[in-house]
């Protein structure tokens, strides 16, 4: 009897034994999983509320190792080769001054019949002109809109700026048709248009943190910005001065950047002056930039990040420091 009490208690033991073998087994399996999940699926890693933090993910050239296009002259090139090249994600377009999504707009031909392969964040301070924006684009997963304007921090003080405007219902006159609006105070128009107060915003990541779909902020914070457009009524430059730019050198240790790889921006003599043209051509020199005067669609300017590429080996470092 004794021996036969020993032995349960023995079978007890090994039982107990291989419940916590099994248990363990279950707990490192899990453990391991979850970590090749997190790798395979690197969205899974990202604060969406600090896109620009820490968290950052080098994914940003790693992508561009892979899809980066060859250098292009013109804007209209540019997108082409995007669309070829960039096929496994979507493509991002930040449009600052959009518009009625049609009119003298360089986007609208190059992305209307795609338009579920780019996802786009667009600014237009007009209401009658963002109405018809909404409309146009209306029901695109994932796109955004701000009814605003972007401005530097002297003329956008408490989120206001003073805005000139002159909108007649099917007027034929384009000063009246929304075309010539605008927040500088040397617009060359302003005399014949109205004043008042719109919101405003002069941050670009405050822009993209509060008026970004979920899936644009998490694709910048991945890859950066595909493409920057702006056509504000020669105050471009403006833009370009308030851009959180990523270049080569700050790629590493500057938190809170956007890497963009295309600018295209609106740059008439008569209106945004020749000193403003040269302080726009030397912000994005300055930030790593070819820039085309007659890049751009139509009298615009186009510029593309230099191609800086990694070889196979300093990829792979990259990669491996992240995992």
């Amino acid at each position: 009897m004794g021996f036969i009490l020993r032995g349960k208690s023995s079978l007890t033991q090994v039982g107990k034994v291989g419940s916590v073998k099994f248990f363990l087994f279950y707990v490192l399996f899990f453990l391991w999983f979850s970590i090749v999940i997190s790798k395979t699926n690197p969205d899974t890693d990202l604060s969406y509320n600090n896109l620009h933090g820490s968290d950052y993910h080098k994914a940003v050239r790693i992508d561009d190792i892979r899809n980066k296009c060859e250098r292009a002259e013109t804007f209209q090139s540019a997108v082409n080769c995007m669309k070829k090249k960039i096929t496994n994600r979507k493509k991002t377009f930040l449009q600052i001054g959009a518009n009625d999504g049609q009119t003298n707009d360089p986007l609208y031909h190059l992305m209307s019949k795609e338009k579920e392969n780019w996802i786009g964040l667009l600014v237009e301070p007009t209401p009658e002109n963002y109405e018809k924006l909404l409309k146009l684009h209306y029901g695109i997963q994932d796109w955004s809109f701000y009814n605003g304007a972007i401005a530097s921090a002297d003329l956008c003080i408490n989120n206001e700026i003073t805005f000139y405007h002159g909108f007649k219902a099917e007027s034929p006159h384009w000063i009246y048709d929304g075309q010539v609006n605008n927040v500088n105070p040397k617009g060359p128009h302003n005399k014949k248009l109205k004043q008042s107060k719109i919101p405003c915003l002069s941050s670009i990541l405050e822009l993209i943190e509060k008026y970004g779909s979920r899936e644009f902020r998490k694709h910048v914070a991945l890859y950066g910005l595909d493409l920057l457009q702006t056509d504000i009524e020669c105050m471009d430059v403006e833009v370009l001065k308030v851009f959180p730019w990523r270049t080569k050198e700050n790629e590493d240790s500057h938190p809170y950047a956007i890497a963009v790889n295309n600018v295209h921006y609106e740059s008439l003599d008569d209106c945004m002056g020749e000193e403003s043209i040269k302080l726009a051509e030397n912000i994005l020199k300055s930030h790593d930039f070819n820039v085309y005067p007659k890049g751009g669609d139509g009298r615009d300017t186009y510029a593309s990040r230099k191609t800086h590429r990694l070889s196979a080996m300093q990829a792979e470092k990259i990669e491996v420091r992240d995992r």
